[in-house]
């Protein structure tokens, strides 16, 4: 084989290895694109759940606001008659009357939903024919004769808490 024949080959074989790292380039970024815009969708829900539950407890901590107001409807012993609460900000709904208890749904804020009932700081609701538990700290009456300003003192830590 001649020297000039051996050259020419060598650099064929350095062309196809350029093409061939190209490609591999190529379909490697095409891949990376289309998996991390298909992951877009669940970063935004997670960050979206995480905003919610940062503006719960930035505000549990803001004396200044009217969190530690709680506005609920005396519960009526006819049973028939429906009575609804309203949120003040958005605020998660979980299984249980815990603050670690698993996120069933996420409620936004003046969102009406059906009272159930209350106790030690948690308000049972029906929210889009779910039955669960949200801070009695992010909801008020709907009935204007049963509010009371309960006012935000001392209110603000069990809030943060309870979320």
């Amino acid at each position: 084989m001649k020297a000039s024949h051996r050259k020419d080959v060598i650099i064929a074989r350095l062309i196809f290895a350029a093409i061939c790292l190209f490609l591999i380039a190529l379909i490697a970024t095409i891949v990376i694109t289309v998996t991390s815009k298909g992951g877009k969708k669940k970063e935004q829900d997670k960050v979206q759940q995480n905003a919610v539950s940062e503006s719960e407890t930035d505000s549990a901590g803001d004396s200044d606001t009217e969190i530690g107001a709680i506005y609920l409807p005396q519960q009526t012993t006819e049973g028939t008659e429906k009575t609804y609460v309203t949120t003040t900000s958005s605020v998660n709904m979980r299984e249980k009357p815990d603050k670690n208890a698993n996120i069933i749904n996420v409620i936004g804020p003046d969102v009406k939903i059906e009272f159930v009932s209350e106790d030690n700081g948690w308000t049972q609701v029906i929210f889009q024919g779910q039955t669960g538990y949200v801070s009695s700290d992010y909801v008020k009456s709907d009935m204007a004769d049963s509010t009371t300003d309960s006012g935000t003192s001392g209110d603000a830590d069990s809030a943060a808490q309870s979320q």
